[in-house]
């Protein structure tokens, strides 16, 4: 008996060990499986939505000039090309700068408010200036799907957007289909370049990306993405005055200048 019973004690220890190792684990799974409260990827998943990554446009700059003048005077942008029949618009971002730009646990959800730019064409989050460098995504709901912009970097705290008024150069040779021309910005950071033409109203008229520096109205010849809607036929009316905007974008999307010239359409 005295043999019995020392074995099951054994027996007895053996199953505690292991049950306390299963319940670790367990403990363990449990807490991977706990999503951050307001985080984006608790939104993900909580909206059980197919995610879509290459259709909402946004980048971010910084300043109170040109296309990014607001009531609110906040000094940072984040602007987004709003498509049709959209809802739930969010904007998400990290603390600081991630090792992993797709945990998405480390993004938190932002209550900014929403501005429209040029008639509501665009639309823009408005941000108080940043102390740290932070990485943003915009979100929205389409035809069942979310929606999600690429990377953002918030850069105002070190690369402030440049404004360089007057510097983007019009040929006028063909009075209503002027040629746009600009420089880079400084360090050759730009990626991509984002033109608007608009009118005395600010409604635009035109928006255009292309890799080169430079653009004809409305010649798409160079044009990689065309914002424009497609159903309009724009065209600039003799005598009539515009603004000519362009922005200098970075790959991970953000506005490193804006230059803007007025110009006035000629017979």
């Amino acid at each position: 008996m005295k043999y019995f019973y020392q074995n099951m004690e054994g027996v007895t220890k053996l199953f505690l060990a292991l049950w306390v190792f299963v319940f670790l684990v367990a403990c363990e799974g449990s807490q991977e499986n706990v999503l951050v409260e307001n985080s984006l990827e608790a939104y993900i998943t909580s909206s059980n939505l197919p995610v879509q990554r290459d259709s909402l446009i946004a980048c971010a700059g910084s300043g109170q000039t040109g296309i990014l003048v607001d009531p609110s005077n906040l000094p940072v942008s984040i602007i987004f090309f709003p498509l049709e029949e959209i809802s739930d618009v969010r904007y998400f971002e990290t603390s600081s700068l991630p090792d992993n730009f797709d945990d998405f646990s480390q993004y938190t959800e932002r209550e900014l408010g929403l501005v429209p730019i040029l008639d509501g064409t665009l639309m823009k989050f408005a941000r108080e200036a940043t102390t740290e460098e932070v990485i943003g995504f915009v979100t929205f709901i389409r035809n069942g799907k979310l929606f999600l912009s690429n990377r953002i970097h918030l850069k105002d705290s070190f690369r402030p957007t440049l404004y360089l008024d007057n510097e983007a150069s019009i040929n006028v040779s063909s009075p209503l289909m002027p040629q746009f021309s600009w420089d880079e910005s400084p360090e050759d950071l730009d990626a991509i370049y984002f033109h608007v033409v608009s009118d005395e109203s600010n409604s635009l008229l035109s928006g255009t990306y292309t890799f080169e520096s430079n653009f004809q109205f409305y010649n798409l010849d160079n044009v990689v993405l065309n914002i424009t809607d497609p159903n309009s036929s724009p065209s600039l009316i003799a005598n009539n005055e515009y603004l000519f905007s362009v922005m200098g974008i970075s790959v991970d999307n953000w506005v490193n200048f804006l230059a803007t010239r007025e110009f006035t359409a000629e017979e």
